[in-house]
């Protein structure tokens, strides 16, 4: 455990919001978990400030649109000088998604968003949600957050890389994996093979997410859209409540929505990415886990690493929830395991031929 994890067994909160009604939900939710103990509640940020260098709680739910102060500012204020596992609570207003986006570059573990409170299957699907994240946000490892901002990763933007019609990048992330695939798409080149990536992530943020980092990227990134034909330089993301196939057809790479059941509790699910790749481009495929909580993910990856496929995933100390990650590397389906930094170079030796059997 780290130095910012969670205290004890059961979990302080304290919630930050300006409606004196979402108060009250959030506290009545969350109060009805156990492991959860709301210990105050405060309406702005100037509020929340005296309580938490008070209290000292585990983590704190927070409101974007606030009076006074709004949510990022305090969530900077907040990294900035005491570091603590932050759920930002939104609504999915346009602007709300793309300021949630920048939330988590700022170093919140997560984004849930706000229920109609007028539908009682909505509201509890929110709790439940909610609890999860509460819970991951936890035993976060926020050093691991803090410090990839000031590690230099390797700039491989300028490589020159050989075309290939059978080279496919699939890469896992969850919790944690906006900020990590910022840091890692941000440093490829474009001539990078095609990569498709399941992050779980809420509806509606998938596009948002896909365009901010499009804009500070050499690739051409983008939400997938069904039945789309996938090149060089491309990487498409799947949608909030989407699963995403690749399949393989006259040496072209094809995208297929799949609007199943979630699979290990999650829509995009990772393993049904993973699954894919397995069976419709194999040996020749590259897969990378990165951070996230639970194991979605790790046996595609190990069905990948049988057939012979290259397979990354990312280490411990670098990862801001090493769940996934860990999954896969206890059953064997890791052949490398990378600090998230060395994971670019990592795909650009994999392009090249240059990725040999790890001893």
């Amino acid at each position: 455990m780290n130095a910012l994890t969670c205290k004890s067994d059961v979990i302080q909160v304290i919630v930050v919001d300006d409606s004196a009604f979402m108060r009250s939900l959030l506290s009545k939710l969350l109060n009805e978990d156990s492991r959860i103990n709301v210990i105050a509640t405060a309406e702005d940020p100037f509020d929340a400030r005296d309580k938490i260098k008070k209290l000292k709680p585990d983590v704190i739910t927070l409101d974007i649109e606030m009076p006074r102060m709004n949510g990022l500012d305090f969530l900077e204020k907040i990294m900035s000088l005491r570091p603590m596992p932050v759920i930002m609570v939104s609504s999915l207003a346009d602007a709300n998604t793309k300021q949630s986006i920048r939330a988590l570059e700022l170093g919140a573990v997560d984004v849930c968003c706000k229920p109609k409170v007028n539908e009682k299957e909505t509201i509890q699907h929110f709790a439940d949600d909610l609890i999860e994240k509460i819970h991951t946000a936890s035993g976060s490892n926020l050093l691991a957050q803090s410090t990839l901002k000031q590690k230099i990763i390797k700039d491989m933007r300028n490589e020159i890389l050989p075309r290939s019609t059978s080279k496919f990048i699939a890469i896992a992330s969850s919790t944690g994996g906006t900020v990590a695939l910022e840091k890692l798409l941000c440093h490829l080149p474009a001539s990078t093979p095609p990569i498709a990536i399941a992050q779980h992530i809420p509806p509606g943020f998938s596009n948002a997410f896909a365009e901010r980092i499009n804009e500070l990227s050499s690739l051409n990134i983008h939400e997938a859209i069904d039945g789309e034909i996938l090149s060089t330089g491309t990487c498409v993301i799947a949608p909030g409540k989407m699963h995403v196939e690749i399949h393989q057809k006259n040496n072209q790479f094809t995208v297929r929505f799949v609007d199943s059941p979630p699979v290990n509790r999650h829509k995009p699910s990772c393993d049904v990415l993973f699954n894919s790749v397995c069976k419709n481009i194999g040996r020749k495929a590259l897969g990378i886990i990165l951070t996230g909580m639970g194991a979605d993910g790790a046996y595609g990856l190990k069905k990948l690493h049988d057939l012979g496929a290259k397979t990354i995933a990312q280490s411990e100390s670098s990862c801001l929830i090493y769940g996934m990650p860990k999954q896969a590397i206890d059953i064997g389906a890791a052949e490398y395991i990378n600090d998230l930094e060395d994971i670019p170079e990592q795909i650009v030796k994999y392009a090249r031929n240059l990725l040999v059997l790890k001893k």
